[in-house]
């Protein structure tokens, strides 16, 4: 669990039970609602509850985001919904290797929000090494080429 909670929590669709880890963060108390993003437009709210087990907390507080289909899109789509309920702070959940590059997206989106991460590490399972070391070799190119984009769009200092 996070050290304390937040206004909101925000979850990235992907592996590694994070959807289930975010829905029990709802359930403890670690922020009012929760907001899934990147969920495939074919999957109905009650699809996900059911695959999840989600509870009264879902049904009440779960917002799902059919738009995002990466992280950039996720921390656009969060920045609306956030605004939308005035949020400060939010618990960004999504997987180990993820968390840097989404936290750089989602604060190049929301730079007053505080983002509490919460990382959560994907099932190694049966998946070999050579896979593993592919997944974060390509996330931390994915995480140069951000660091990249956003230094070459930021706004220009007045001289």
């Amino acid at each position: 669990m996070p050290d304390e909670p937040a206004d909101a929590i925000v979850v990235l669709t992907g592996e590694g039970g994070r959807l289930r880890l975010a829905i029990a963060l709802l359930e403890h108390g670690m922020g009012q609602r929760l907001f899934i993003t990147g969920v495939n437009p074919a999957t109905t709210k009650n699809e996900l509850r059911t695959l999840l087990d989600g509870g009264p907390a879902y049904d009440c507080c779960a917002d799902l985001d059919f738009n995002a289909s990466n992280t950039i899109e996720n921390a656009r789509e969060t920045a609306h919904w956030s605004a939308l309920y005035g949020y400060d702070s939010l618990v960004v959940v999504t997987g180990t290797y993820h968390m840097p590059r989404a936290l750089l997206e989602f604060s190049a989106q929301m730079p007053q929000l505080r983002l509490v991460p919460y990382p959560v590490t994907p099932e190694q399972g049966n998946d070999p090494f050579s896979r593993r070391f592919l997944r974060l070799n390509s996330e931390y190119a994915k995480y140069l080429a951000s660091r990249v984009r956003l230094y070459m769009t930021r706004p220009a200092v007045p001289s």
